[in-house]
């Protein structure tokens, strides 16, 4: 476990581990100590790589749809703990974000990322609150890149998304009119789904997950598949086929902030 990392315990004995290094969600198992998100065994977030799996936090970029490097810097920052709470129903952790030179050094504004993430057995929601602190207007994309376990991606099923257009990766981006039930997750899949529903349901063989979204506009599905999977070099073989990818993002249409302004959004996760 790396040295800047969070282990905190709800009162149902479920477990959340966190990283202060990119303010992320590494870990959420249940009371009986079965993971609920997929980590890769092998990224270990060294020499300012970002660490794959968990749930890492894309700001002020998504992708690399912009100046910046992919997904932005708030992934490879070190954030600041605030606060950690017990509470009956479950606990909480509170990570801070602010500019620093590192960030100034790509981006020139000011700003504050609060990262509160509350979980129990059944249960999480990590909220990802953005402030401009400047002096002049900025905008900005981002996602919380939240990767699930699954035991078999083949055998998974995403639904709530039929009849929703996305923006395919794996076609040049080119903008597609779905009509298909829920996607195939038997082969690689890079998708940012356009003014997505707030809720989908994730079918994992006899386990659902109800994953909810909140200020996001978009949603993207990920999995590299066999090859891309390959090309990591942060991914054992064979583990892309218990992963799978559901984001809560903004990615089509930036959120402009003006001075003092404020934005939230939410991803829920409730284990049926």
């Amino acid at each position: 476990m790396r040295p800047d990392t969070i282990a905190c315990q709800s009162p149902d004995g479920a477990g959340l581990v966190v990283s202060r290094y990119g303010g992320q969600v590494l870990s959420w198992s249940d009371p009986s100590g079965r993971e609920l998100l997929y980590l890769s065994p092998t990224s270990s977030g060294a020499n300012g790589k970002p660490v794959r799996g968990g749930m890492p936090v894309c700001f002020p970029q998504f992708a690399a749809r912009g100046p910046l490097p992919k997904h932005g810097f708030a992934r490879t920052a070190l954030w600041t703990e605030v606060r950690q709470a017990s509470e009956a129903v479950g606990s909480s952790v509170h990570l801070q974000l602010l500019e620093q030179p590192q960030t100034f050094a790509v981006w020139p504004h000011r700003f504050q990322l609060d990262l509160r993430a509350q979980f129990s057995g059944n249960h999480l929601r990590v909220a990802l609150q953005v402030q401009n602190t400047d002096v002049h207007a900025w905008s900005f994309t981002a996602a919380l890149h939240t990767y699930y376990r699954v035991d078999a991606v083949a055998e998974a099923v995403l639904h709530g998304l039929r009849g929703v257009s996305y923006e395919d990766a794996l076609d040049g981006g080119r903008r597609i009119e779905a009509v298909e039930v829920a996607p195939a997750l038997d082969r690689a899949i890079d998708r940012v789904y356009l003014a997505a529903p707030r809720s989908l349901t994730l079918d994992d063989g006899g386990r659902q997950l109800e994953i909810v979204q909140r200020g996001f506009a978009d949603t993207v599905v990920w999995n590299p598949g066999p090859g891309a999977a390959a090309s990591l070099g942060d991914m054992p073989p064979g583990e892309e086929l218990h992963m799978l990818c559901v984001e809560a993002a903004q990615v089509a249409d930036p959120i402009e902030l003006r001075p003092g302004e404020t934005w939230q959004g939410s991803q829920e996760t409730h284990l049926r």
